[in-house]
């Protein structure tokens, strides 16, 4: 191969990469966050009763953010380990 032949394949490379790249970031959630769930939540967690440990009481915290339209995913959070694995 010649340099140029090289060149070129590096950069065919590279734009591949950078298109599967975008590719896979393009289906991400936006990083700015929900400013309707950032308000309801802020209002829920100001309205509702403190726990023993001076948290939200999380039963009335769910049912605050179930009226105004939030609803908590069902299973663990994200990034929980769950029994079986490290």
């Amino acid at each position: 191969m010649t340099n140029t032949s090289l060149i070129m394949a590096a950069l065919l490379a590279l734009a591949c990469q950078s298109a599967a790249f975008a590719a896979t970031n393009a289906s991400s959630p936006p990083s700015g966050g929900n400013a309707a769930f950032e308000a309801a939540m802020a209002a829920c967690s100001a309205a509702t009763a403190k726990d023993s440990r001076g948290g939200p009481d999380m039963a009335a915290l769910d049912a605050c953010m179930q009226t105004k339209g939030f609803t908590r995913p069902a299973g663990p959070p994200p990034g929980e380990n769950k029994p079986g694995q490290r």
